[in-house]
């Protein structure tokens, strides 16, 4: 199996997000280290989610 990179930081863009899912699945990952690359996925995706919705908003929704 691959190894992970030592110093994993959260994704910034969907390319990032994607490529360390990657790495996560081809790697033998178990206890704290397994829980944190899946906390920094997680908070990763949220993150990319949360900003993506923030243009999906209808004009003048607001004001009903």
């Amino acid at each position: 199996m691959s190894e992970l990179s030592p110093s994993i930081s959260a994704p910034k863009t969907a390319q990032e997000l994607d490529q360390i899912i990657r790495e996560y699945r081809a790697s033998n990952l178990t206890g704290q280290e397994l829980f944190r690359w899946w906390q920094i996925i997680r908070d990763g995706a949220m993150a990319l989610s949360s900003a993506e919705a923030e243009g999906d908003l209808i004009p003048g929704d607001h004001s009903y």
